[in-house]
């Protein structure tokens, strides 16, 4: 019924219930006898570390199933996954499955640090389970900045970020937008007018801003593009024009995906969306385009 996004919302709403009422006690027990063997860690670090070693440096084999079963993978699923591993020549989980092994070190980290009592396995009542908390770091391994308020999550992204990566706190970021918006509510209003596009596609160059240095450290080329000389105004009304004339000739696809030409046959694809005009107390495009 093309309902995705909505399909999407109720199975993300029956997750988060599901998750949010599991009872631990049974995995706290099961991996609390796991500390009987080896000393128990002192601090969330070396929770992290117990945790990737069970992954990385035991039998890989062993390591492989115990995982899939603790992520509930089907027995029947299990059987093929391991056929394939098998023709592949086992090579390292990392490398075979490295987004499974990114979740399978997420739980276990969970498990392991609410069965060494640095993490609560419960929260107060009316809010969600810690396993939800923790379940935020599946995201990770696809975004460059992670920003959260929570405390859990200040005590332990840090230990799962890549060199690439970096944790902003919640409250800072927040300040830090509140400063933005206090720096551009101070141009003039005919600036203002203009629209954000005009004023505000670049941050500031003062590195004083938090913003700026985010995109220095993830974007850096922006300041040359900042600096780049506008296009004359024939071009940009070529350009225009150009645009015009791809949105007039451009017929929409009604025949199934699989009719589709394949990309050296096509000349361009056109793709329009509408924006809001305003966003807030912000203009984003001047009058005149509105």
């Amino acid at each position: 019924r093309r309902e995705f996004l909505d399909l999407e919302r109720q199975i993300a709403k029956i997750w988060r219930r599901s998750v949010s009422g599991v009872d631990h006690s049974q995995v706290y027990v099961d991996f609390k006898k796991f500390y009987e063997r080896i000393r128990k860690p002192s601090d969330l670090s070396g929770v992290k570390q117990i945790a990737d070693s069970l992954i990385d440096v035991v039998d890989q084999d062993a390591s492989f199933r115990f995982g899939m079963s603790l992520l509930s993978v089907p027995p029947e699923a299990q059987n093929q996954i391991l056929e394939r591993w098998f023709r592949a020549g086992k090579p390292a989980i990392k490398e075979f499955v490295p987004y499974f092994r990114h979740v399978l070190s997420v739980d276990l980290f969970f498990y392991l640090a609410t069965a060494a009592d640095l993490i609560s396995r419960v929260r107060p009542t009316g809010k969600a389970g810690n396993m939800v908390d923790v379940a935020y770091l599946y995201y990770l391994p696809f975004c460059r900045i992670f920003t959260s308020s929570d405390n859990l999550h200040e005590r332990v992204v840090p230990l799962f970020l890549r060199e690439d990566q970096i944790f902003v706190k919640g409250p800072e970021l927040k300040a830090e937008l509140r400063k933005l918006d206090d720096h551009y509510s101070a141009l003039p209003g005919d600036i203002k007018a203009k629209g954000t596009y005009a004023f505000a596609s670049n941050p500031p160059e003062d590195t004083s801003f938090l913003i700026t240095r985010l995109w220095d450290k993830y974007h850096p080329a922006w300041r040359q593009h900042a600096k780049r000389e506008k296009l004359p105004l024939h071009l940009q009304k070529a350009i225009l024009d150009l645009v015009k004339k791809i949105a007039k000739e451009s017929r929409p696809q009604t025949e199934p995906s699989t009719a589709l030409k394949s990309i050296q046959e096509v000349q361009y694809i056109h793709v329009e969306r509408p924006i809001m005009s305003k966003k807030g107390k912000w203009t984003r495009v001047p009058p005149d385009l509105q």
